[in-house]
């Protein structure tokens, strides 16, 4: 396999990667609007940091690939990515977190 073929299914693997963890997104969104949704969210907060870790391994091979202009204009994107994915997962700790806090006062 070239170069070229290769960094092509990284990108392609990258792309993958990065389409499924949006979709996560987009159910943590639905999920947290109902109320007792602490399984449904501890279960994507979950999926979302697996696919995530996948997704800095493919982005860091990526990157041995490329030319230092292009590495720069890729880790910019891949920054305001993780930017996105951060604020979901604060946003689902606090979720989770705050559930806890209701049980346990409730006890």
């Amino acid at each position: 396999m070239s170069k070229e073929e290769e960094l092509t299914a990284i990108k392609k693997k990258r792309h993958f990667l990065q389409k499924s963890v949006k979709g996560s997104l987009k159910s943590v969104d639905e999920a947290l609007l109902l109320q007792d949704n602490h399984a449904r969210i501890h279960v994507l907060k979950d999926s979302i940091a697996s696919k995530w870790n996948d997704l800095q391994g493919v982005q860091a091979l990526l990157c041995t690939y490329l030319e230092d202009k292009e590495i720069d204009q890729q880790c910019e994107s891949h920054r305001e990515y993780e930017l996105c994915v951060i604020e979901y997962m604060a946003k689902m700790t606090h979720y989770l977190e705050s559930k806890h806090v209701a049980e346990m006062s409730v006890k």
